[in-house]
């Protein structure tokens, strides 16, 4: 919270645009994909550039995150990314 404001924050993790079509995800705010996972909310971010892969979430409710880097654009980032997302959004 030290970097924007609590409104800012607010703003930034709550879906302005819905999304169909991808796993657990039901839209998309400012950066963030919005979605939840076994009850719990959570964050994503992706990247697929040429060259590479990564996959950033946030599981606030348990303090947790998930964050893959592949310097492969074919790596599956996002299957172990949901796995390790079911382990740690627990209710």
């Amino acid at each position: 919270n030290a970097l924007l404001p609590a409104p800012s924050l607010e703003l930034m993790f709550r879906a302005s645009t819905p999304i169909e079509g991808l796993p657990l995800v039901t839209g998309y705010g400012f950066g963030w994909l919005i979605g939840e996972i076994n009850g719990q909310p959570v964050y994503a971010h992706t990247v697929d550039n040429p060259g590479y892969q990564c996959f950033n979430a946030i599981v606030p409710n348990t303090h947790g995150r998930v964050i893959l880097l592949s310097n492969d654009e074919t790596t599956d980032v996002f299957t172990p990314a949901i796995r390790l997302l079911e382990a740690i959004a627990v209710e």
